[in-house]
């Protein structure tokens, strides 16, 4: 039985449902959740439409996950580059294909936005993301990705 997998570009109104996904995906990374924050967050993304785009991955007419898309440029990839910032798949729908299915939707998209790379970033643990990204044609780099947070009169 084929499954019908299509991609809908989310929209202000979707904060809420959007909202419910992360907490479900934040919760199995283990990450900090903080509904208002996220919601706020949305909000301003949605704001921006030069920031990125979200889209809502549907099997028929029912939500089961969503995939972020973020803008940033590079010189050393020669201009525009998307990240992956986040993927998140329902656990029932796992390893039926809806995670390649997605990601060449997302690849296909950045094509379209004349992207020059795509970035992600994956947990260290997380084999089975890991092989689905190799599989798709990332590659990891021979680099250390750190991060600074940023905070209102602060170094």
């Amino acid at each position: 039985m084929a499954m019908n997998i299509h991609f809908r570009e989310a929209t202000i109104e979707d904060i809420p449902l959007l909202t419910t996904l992360m907490q479900s995906f934040y919760q199995q990374v283990q990450y900090p959740f903080d509904a208002q924050s996220i919601r706020d967050n949305l909000k301003g993304f949605f704001d921006h439409h030069e920031m990125g785009k979200i889209w809502l991955i549907l099997l028929e007419n029912e939500t089961i996950g969503y995939a972020t898309l973020t803008y940033g440029f590079s010189f050393e990839y020669n201009g525009l580059n998307g990240t992956l910032d986040e993927m998140y798949i329902d656990d029932p729908y796992r390893g039926k294909g809806i995670g390649s299915k997605t990601i060449d939707f997302i690849v296909e998209e950045s094509k379209k936005l004349s992207l020059k790379a795509l970035h992600l970033e994956v947990e260290k643990h997380n084999e089975p993301a890991i092989n689905l990204y190799n599989k798709s044609g990332f590659v990891k780099r021979k680099r250390v990705t750190m991060t600074k947070l940023l905070k209102k009169n602060n170094s």
